[in-house]
C-alpha cells in the first residue's frame, strides 16, 4: 500500500487510538511528568488518555519543570485521588505554592510523600 492510498482518516489517527491501554500506559510511564503534560497538547486522544491515566498523577516529581507554568495548563476537573508522591525539593516558594494550590484544587487525599528538603526559599 502506498502512502498516497491512505485515506485522510487513516493519517489523522495515532497510536493512542490503536494500541491497548496497558501498552500506551507503558510508553507514557517512560516519560517525565513535564513531557506527559506537554503531550496533552498533541491531540484530543493523547489529552484524554493522559489526563485520565492514574500513572501521570502518581508522582509529581519532575525537578526540571516549572510547576507554576505547567500546572496552569491542567484542567480543574482532574481529581487528586491518584497523587501519592510530590517532590518540591529545590523549588522556589512560588512553585511550592502552585503545587499546594493545585493539590487542594484536585482534592488530593491520598498523598503518601511530600519532599521539600533543600528548598530554595529565595531566588
Amino acid at each position: 500500500m502506498s502512502w498516497d492510498s491512505h485515506s485522510n482518516n487513516d493519517i489523522k489517527k495515532d497510536f493512542v487510538t490503536y494500541l491497548p491501554y496497558d501498552e500506551i500506559a507503558t510508553i507514557f510511564s517512560l516519560c517525565s511528568f513535564r513531557d506527559c503534560i506537554r503531550f496533552t497538547r498533541v491531540s484530543v486522544s493523547w489529552r484524554t488518555f493522559l489526563l485520565c491515566w492514574p500513572g501521570l498523577w502518581e508522582n509529581i516529581t519532575d525537578r526540571h519543570c516549572n510547576y507554576v507554568d505547567l500546572l496552569t495548563t491542567v484542567p480543574s476537573t482532574i481529581q487528586g485521588r491518584h497523587v501519592h508522591k510530590v517532590d518540591v525539593q529545590n523549588k522556589n516558594m512560588n512553585e511550592q505554592q502552585a503545587v499546594i494550590e493545585f493539590l487542594q484544587k484536585m482534592n488530593c487525599n491520598a498523598l503518601d510523600s511530600w519532599r521539600e528538603s533543600d528548598v530554595v526559599l529565595y531566588t
